[in-house]
């Protein structure tokens, strides 16, 4: 018969197996440490699901290994979708970063403030969908809504997220969508970037 005291042994057991697994393929020791939370709460959530108590392991690394593909596929929707900023230089033209910087990362670290001060269930959506990478179908389903619920924040959402960063930047489109360059406004306070 297992006691507490057991149990709590093997989630620690498990644990620090996941993190030594994830950090093996995760530079950020952070996101390391996020990753395993992220496993153990859906290892936690689907404990009734397991049909082979012999294979838990196996099946919470696959979950592992899922949540690693997650974060890399997050990481590069994110980068993709901004990696269409021009850095035209400083002389007026809509980018205003050094060659040397990554503009994609610099956006995307920029919508983050931005992102979280979107009213929930919007932020929530966003944050779920767009820096976390999961599909709409998977947020729906971790956030206990329909898809078409989710379709729906992610929207509006997106709506919020537009109004407030042209707020801030004058932002050029591509002909074919996405990014082509912008330009911070020299008001104070107009950006959090």
């Amino acid at each position: 018969m297992a006691t507490a005291l057991d149990t709590g042994l093997v989630w620690e057991e498990t644990r620090r197996g996941l993190l030594a697994f994830v950090q093996r393929r995760v530079a950020a020791p952070q996101d390391a440490e996020d990753l395993v939370q992220d496993v153990l709460i859906r290892m936690h959530a689907n404990l009734s699901r397991l049909r082979d108590e012999d294979r838990v392991m196996a099946w919470a690394y696959g979950i592992a290994r899922n949540a690693i593909t997650d974060y890399y596929r997050g990481r590069a929707k994110a980068s993709g979708a901004l990696a269409q900023l021009e850095d035209e230089g400083n002389g007026g033209g809509p980018a205003s970063v050094a060659p040397d910087d990554d503009p994609s990362a610099e956006l995307a670290e920029c919508m983050r403030p931005y992102v979280s001060r979107l009213p929930d269930p919007y932020g929530e959506a966003l944050r779920l969908v767009e820096l976390e990478g999961l599909t709409q179908v998977e947020a729906a389903r971790d956030a206990g809504i329909s898809v078409s619920g989710m379709k729906s924040r992610v929207q509006r959402g997106r709506g919020m997220l537009r109004a407030m960063l042209t707020e801030c930047c004058d932002v050029e489109l591509a002909p074919a969508g996405g990014v082509a360059g912008y330009e911070r406004r020299g008001r104070p306070g107009a950006c959090d970037c």
